[in-house]
C-alpha cells in the first residue's frame, strides 16, 4: 500500500511554487517596465528634434534618384541609425540605415554608391539618396523616416510628399 504526502509538505511545496513563480513573474515584469522606461526617455529626448527637411527631399526624374533631407537639432541626442521608407504606387520599401554601413542604392548626396553611410548628426542636415531605377520606379510619392537612438529603440515616424526636383 502506498503512503500519502503528508498535507504539510504539500502545503510547502505549494507555498514554494507559488513563491518561485512570483519571483519569475517580477523579474519579467520589472525588465519589461524597464525596457519601457528608458525608451520613453530616449524617445522622448527626440520628439520634435528630428525632421524631413522639405528643401532638401524630392524626385529627380533625369536620374531617376529620390533625395531625402534629414535634419536632427542642435542639443539633440544622437542616433544610431534611420528607418527610411520610400512609398509609391501602392509599394513601400524600407531601407535601415547604420553608421558605418554601405548600401548598393543608398548614398549621401556627395559620396558614392558602396560607401559607408554617415548617420546625421545634431545640428546637422543630411541628404540621402535612393537609386529607385534597380528597386522600383513607383517609390517617388512620400518618405517616412524612424530615428533608431542608441539604446537600439524605434521612435516616432515622421512622414512627408516627395515632390519633383
Amino acid at each position: 500500500m502506498k503512503k500519502a504526502v503528508s498535507p504539510i509538505v504539500a502545503s510547502v511545496l505549494l507555498i514554494l511554487i507559488t513563491i518561485t513563480a512570483a519571483i519569475i513573474i517580477g523579474a519579467f515584469v520589472k525588465n519589461m517596465i524597464q525596457n519601457l522606461a528608458n525608451k520613453s526617455k530616449e524617445c522622448g529626448e527626440l520628439l520634435g528634434k528630428i525632421h524631413i527637411d522639405r528643401e532638401a527631399t524630392c524626385y529627380n526624374k533625369t536620374t531617376q534618384e529620390v533625395y531625402v533631407g534629414v535634419a536632427l537639432e542642435t542639443g539633440s541626442p544622437e542616433i544610431k541609425g534611420l528607418f527610411i521608407a520610400l512609398e509609391g504606387g501602392g509599394v513601400r520599401k524600407a531601407f535601415k540605415l547604420i553608421e558605418g554601413n554601405n548600401y548598393t542604392n543608398v548614398k549621401e548626396i556627395d559620396k558614392n554608391y558602396n560607401e559607408a553611410i554617415t548617420i546625421v548628426k545634431p545640428g546637422e542636415i543630411v541628404a540621402y539618396v535612393f537609386n529607385i531605377t534597380d528597386i522600383d520606379t513607383r517609390l517617388k510619392e512620400s518618405v517616412t523616416i524612424t530615428p533608431i537612438t542608441e539604446g537600439g529603440y524605434k521612435c516616432g515616424e515622421i512622414k512627408e510628399t516627395i515632390t519633383e526636383c
